[in-house]
């Protein structure tokens, strides 16, 4: 996408580098089939979309933010926040309502496939 000259990526940074200069530390955008920016003190990560179908979009976000705050709270960086957010997200875009069951073994099976240098 192209705003302005600049491309909505670019454009979004701009925005949330205005957000950290206020104070605000951890910044996440998502994108829908384009993925998410999550950026945390000016450094960005932008993950591409997991999900390769959407039957209903409740709930899609809010696992994504579940997913981001669950890898900072495991004290995993950017990358991996993304990733967990991204996944849990494309699984809510499976189901009807965004109700999702998950466990941390699933999580940690996951992160065995994706990023074997990564452990929970």
């Amino acid at each position: 996408l192209q705003a302005s000259g600049l491309s909505l990526k670019d454009e979004l940074k701009g925005a949330i580098k205005i957000l950290h200069d206020l104070g605000v530390e951890l910044v996440s955008v998502t994108l829908g089939s384009e993925g998410s920016l999550l950026s945390l003190k000016g450094e960005f990560h932008h993950q591409e979309s997991l999900a390769t179908e959407a039957i209903d979009t409740t709930g899609a976000g809010d696992a994504f933010a579940a997913g981001v705050l669950y890898g900072v709270f495991k004290g995993l960086g950017l990358k991996e926040c993304s990733l967990i957010g991204s996944y849990l997200a494309a699984k809510a875009l499976k189901t009807w309502g965004g109700q999702i069951e998950t466990s941390e073994e699933e999580l940690k099976a996951f992160f065995r496939t994706h990023i074997p240098s990564t452990s929970l």
